[in-house]
């Protein structure tokens, strides 16, 4: 289970009447612009070697959140749809929490035994994946020193969060759900923290889940007046079919669930041009994926001469 027992959205002001232990949150550079000003603002120290957030921009950074503080009202405004960090609760000193989590900022797969790859446990997606994927004794590890979590909520974490991935920003700005935090004390383990096969693979599962969520919100962008079953289905097929194409990248996948939503998620063999491109022996996959795009649009912009409704009606 992910989410504490009876956890509902609340917002910052709720987190601190109710935390019951001084806050702190971990601030993901890549994801919040803000966090410069955040840590000039309010202080803080970085989890890598860095010593201002112009030496790493990009770098995580542990924060206090103090009553009266700029942070406690600026955690309200911050983009939930970036996954800016996370919130939680911890009677440990600022240098024992920057020491243990230190140890976490890499993680050991079974992708590669001689090279640890970053584990970016505070960016809300991740640690979703971690609380479902890891085992009791992992979470308890990672998770010693605090006692309350909390993650900014967005519909791109994944469908524990009971939200479609296509809900308005309205639905979650400025609110915050609590995790369930794991039962009993941190085990001993090595230095090294590493997880086993099946975590990993349950990982990249997850992963893939939430990429699916993700590029069905895009086509909610794109497609705005497409039925929500319409857009879900094209998000689900798109990934599943493109890579028989070649096309692995994101973006590529996207060009493809594009065709989809106007043309049907047959149109890889219902549309004579479209297949031509697709089963060319292309030794690079951009070729292949700007020339789909470019039938795409050629391809609507007749459709729209003609006076025919580019909103999906195959999948209907």
């Amino acid at each position: 289970m992910v989410l504490a027992a009876g956890a509902g959205p609340v917002s910052s002001a709720d987190i601190l009447k109710d935390a019951g232990a001084p806050l702190w949150t971990i601030i993901d550079g890549a994801s919040c612009p803000e966090m410069p000003q955040l840590v000039h603002d309010n202080g803080g120290v970085c989890l890598y070697r860095a010593d201002t957030p112009e030496d790493a921009p990009h770098a995580p950074w542990l924060i206090p959140v103090l009553p009266d503080t700029p942070i406690a009202d600026d955690l309200d405004v911050l983009g939930n749809i970036e996954h800016w960090g996370i919130v939680f609760a911890s009677d440990a000193s600022e240098r024992e929490l920057r020491n243990h989590f230190r140890k976490f900022t890499m993680l050991w797969t079974p992708a590669d035994e001689h090279a640890p790859v970053y584990f970016r446990f505070y960016d809300p997606r991740v640690l979703g994946d971690a609380m479902q994927a890891l085992d009791a004794d992992h979470l308890a590890h990672l998770l010693a020193p605090v006692l309350r979590l909390w993650v900014p909520v967005s519909p791109l974490l994944g469908g524990w969060t009971g939200l479609t991935p296509l809900a308005a920003p309205d639905v979650f700005r400025g609110h915050f759900l609590e995790l369930a935090m794991p039962e009993g004390p941190a085990p001993a383990h090595p230095k090294a923290f590493s997880v086993l096969e099946a975590a990993y693979a349950e990982m990249t599962r997850l992963h893939g889940v939430r990429s699916r969520r993700k590029l069905a919100r895009d086509l909610h962008t794109r497609f705005p007046n497409a039925p929500e079953q319409v857009v879900m289905t094209c998000a689900q097929l798109a990934p599943e079919k493109a890579p028989a194409y070649g096309l692995q990248s994101l973006k590529h996948i996207g060009y493809f669930a594009d065709a989809m939503m106007v043309f049907g998620p047959e149109f890889d063999t219902r549309e004579a041009e479209a297949a031509a491109i697709l089963n060319r022996a292309e030794p690079v996959s951009l070729t292949k994926a700007t020339a789909l795009r470019d039938w795409f649009e050629q391809a609507r912009a007749a459709k729209r001469a003609r006076g025919k409704t580019v909103a999906p009606g195959a999948l209907a």
